[in-house]
């Protein structure tokens, strides 16, 4: 639990990265899918909303999803902004990491 408190924000969501990219089936799919960029929305000068769609076959079942990733501009360059169920996800894992 100390190490995890001593981690960045980034850190931790990095490590969560790489813990569910290393499941066999997740790496998989993520290496056959396909994404088209459709285009982007600018908000002000340092956000950007980017529209994709993501194709992928999973059991051999083709799946298509459109999505918007948002961006902001950061002093080492663009990161992904979090969703709205992941900033949820993330402060519940800050409450609880903060109250041992």
């Amino acid at each position: 639990m100390q190490q995890a408190q001593a981690l960045s924000d980034t850190a931790v969501f990095a490590s969560l990265m790489r813990m569910t990219t290393q499941d066999a089936d997740v790496a998989e799919l993520l290496r056959s899918a396909k994404v088209q960029v459709l285009g982007h929305v600018n908000e002000g000068a340092d956000t950007v909303h980017v529209v994709y769609r993501m194709a992928m076959t999973i059991n051999g079942i083709p799946i298509t999803k459109m999505d918007v990733m948002s961006l902001a501009r950061s002093p080492v360059g663009w990161r992904g902004l979090l969703k709205g169920d992941v900033t949820a996800l993330a402060a519940g894992i800050r409450a609880a990491t903060q109250s041992q």
